[in-house]
């Protein structure tokens, strides 16, 4: 390991024979070595966190950052000083509380590759503790209430048995990864609410194309 300056001076200081010591050395020993021993260590780099849980699409304020003490520097979050070039930026992911802000966090919304779908859910189609920023599953649905998926509306109609949301039939294949952005009312409490979600290009169609949907909460695939 390479010796600071103080450390290198002390040992050509202590390889020294007795003899050659004088007053003065034992003082400029003294003074290097209190140098040494007094100076505060070096902590760990202040970075930015997320001091809320915050939606994808959301815009920094300094409201929404923490400076705080990483203890993996190496991770690439964002120097806490260079807040202010954050201040004002949009998110294209949503963070959670605590999450270390990292450079690739920042940017156009929706990121490149990804789309927003608007989906109305009814009553039992949603969990009741969902948040905007959560990860979620997305379960195309087939149009007639059976709860059978999109993809085997044809064979419910030809009287073959359909798989429902909460069915062993419905593999994990067919849970479309999101990201809720927002949960609005539809109207009346018996239409349900509208989510807002982002989803990956590809399947964005397919998402949209479906008569109805039903979301999973954390236990679905996230993106």
């Amino acid at each position: 390991m390479a010796l600071s300056f103080d450390q290198a001076r002390v040992k050509e200081l202590l390889s020294r024979k007795p003899v050659q010591y004088s007053v003065g050395g034992f003082a400029a020993v003294a003074g290097v070595m209190g140098t040494f021993v007094l100076a505060p260590s070096h902590s760990h780099p202040q970075v930015l966190a997320v001091a809320r849980q915050l939606p994808p699409g959301a815009v920094l304020t300094r409201a929404d950052l923490n400076q705080v003490d990483s203890a993996e520097p190496g991770r690439g979050a964002v120097p806490a000083d260079q807040e202010g070039a954050y201040i004002g930026r949009t998110l294209s992911f949503g963070l959670p509380v605590g999450a270390l802000l990292a450079p690739g966090d920042v940017g156009r919304f929706p990121p490149a590759g990804f789309m927003t779908v608007s989906l109305l859910l009814k009553p039992g189609q949603y969990p009741q503790d969902l948040t905007p920023g959560q990860k979620v599953g997305i379960l195309p649905l087939a149009a007639d209430g059976s709860g059978a998926l999109a993809g085997q509306q044809a064979q419910t109609a030809t009287g073959a048995e359909g798989s429902s949301a909460s069915s062993p039939g419905a593999a994990a294949s067919d849970v479309v990864p999101g990201e809720l952005l927002s949960l609005s009312s539809a109207g009346n409490t018996e239409d349900g609410v509208v989510a807002e979600l982002l989803v990956r290009g590809d399947q964005a169609a397919q998402v949209a194309a479906a008569p109805s949907a039903a979301l999973l909460g954390t236990a679905g695939a996230g993106l």
